[in-house]
């Protein structure tokens, strides 16, 4: 993987996951002698402690949140512009069209066409 967890954060989730099998499973040993019993508040308790962590959580996000910079995107258009506007937006701003290739390596389709002859036309 990348890097080594903390010694702090293994023992910090050994802590978590003993809880959690001793709150499943109360009969197993633990070092102390603790025995909870929980009121039965029924489900406007379980509500009440759920809205009372939502809040916590909503202050502590307020503090965090608002010294974060805004994402500004700018005007972007909706499409790409075609190789004609391209252009005219190159010529309004001055630029002149350049030449790519030399004209040693020009070939058929980048030379200008000839007109057809006489015989040609009709």
């Amino acid at each position: 993987m990348g890097h080594r967890p903390q010694p702090s954060s293994l023992l910090a989730g050994v802590l978590v996951t003993y809880g959690l099998v001793l709150t499943v499973e109360p009969k197993l040993w633990s070092p102390f002698a603790a025995k909870f019993t929980l009121p039965k508040t029924g489900w406007a308790g379980v509500y009440t402690i759920a809205i009372a962590f939502d809040v916590a959580a909503a202050v502590l996000a307020f503090f965090v949140l608002r010294r974060m910079k805004v994402l500004v995107f700018s005007e972007v258009p909706a499409r790409a512009p075609l190789a004609s506007e391209a252009l005219a937006l190159k010529a309004a701003a001055g630029f002149a069209p350049q030449e790519t290739a030399p004209a040693s390596q020009k070939t058929a389709l980048s030379a200008p066409q000839e007109k057809a002859g006489p015989a040609h036309r009709r």
